[in-house]
C-alpha cells in the first residue's frame, strides 16, 4: 500500500465526503446538457457517487481513486485502485475526465504528469481545484498543492495548449473546462 492509499482509504472508512459533487454537476450540466453514451473517465472518484450519477444519465463510465477502500466500499468492476500519474487505459479511451477535488491532492510536482495522462486518455478535462487548505477535520496537509490560479492555469495551459474552454472561480475553487478537440486559439 502507498502512503497516499494508505490515508485515504482510512478516510473513506471514517466517511470521507466527496468533493463538491453538486455545484460541479451543475456546472456540467450547463457544458454538457446531453451526457448519454459519453465515455466517462471519474478520476480520483472515491466511493463513486458520481460514478453512479453518471451511469443514471446514460454514460459509459469508469473510475478510478487511489484508496483500495473506495474501490471496496463501491464493490463493482467500474471502480479500480490506481495513481492519476500511470492511468491503465489507451490513448483516447474516454471522451472526457472528470477530476472533482482531487488535483490539489497530489504532490506538485505530480500535477503535470497527471494532467498530461488524463489529456492521453481523453480530449476534455472537467475539472474542481481547490485552491486553499483543506478544512477536513484539521488535516491541512491533504491538499498537497495549494497554489494561485495562475500556477494552477500555467499548468492546464501548457498541457491543453491553451484550449480553455471555461476558467472560473467559485469562492476558493477553480472550475475547468479544457478542451483539446477546440481549435488553437
Amino acid at each position: 500500500m502507498s502512503e497516499a492509499d494508505t490515508l485515504y482509504s482510512k478516510l473513506y472508512a471514517e466517511g470521507y465526503p466527496p468533493g463538491p459533487t453538486g455545484m460541479l454537476w451543475e456546472f456540467l450540466k450547463a457544458r454538457i446538457p446531453d451526457m448519454k453514451g459519453l465515455r466517462i473517465l471519474d478520476a480520483g472518484c472515491g466511493p463513486g457517487v458520481m460514478v453512479k450519477r453518471f451511469m443514471s444519465v446514460g454514460c459509459r463510465v469508469a473510475g478510478m481513486d487511489v484508496a483500495t477502500e473506495a474501490v471496496r466500499q463501491w464493490g463493482g468492476p467500474e471502480i479500480i485502485q490506481g495513481s492519476l500519474t500511470r492511468l491503465p487505459w489507451a490513448d483516447n479511451a474516454f471522451d472526457l475526465v472528470w477530476c472533482c477535488d482531487v488535483l490539489e491532492h497530489l504532490e506538485p510536482a505530480e500535477v503535470p504528469v497527471a494532467l498530461a495522462e488524463m489529456a492521453r486518455v481523453a480530449p476534455r478535462l472537467i475539472a474542481s481545484i481547490c485552491t486553499r487548505e483543506s478544512g477536513w477535520k484539521g488535516m491541512k496537509d491533504l491538499h498537497r498543492t495549494v497554489e494561485s490560479d495562475g500556477w494552477w492555469m500555467e499548468r492546464m495551459i501548457h498541457t491543453y495548449q491553451e484550449r480553455i474552454d471555461m476558467w472560473t472561480e467559485h469562492k476558493h475553487w477553480l472550475l475547468v473546462d479544457a478542451n483539446l478537440t477546440k481549435p488553437n486559439p
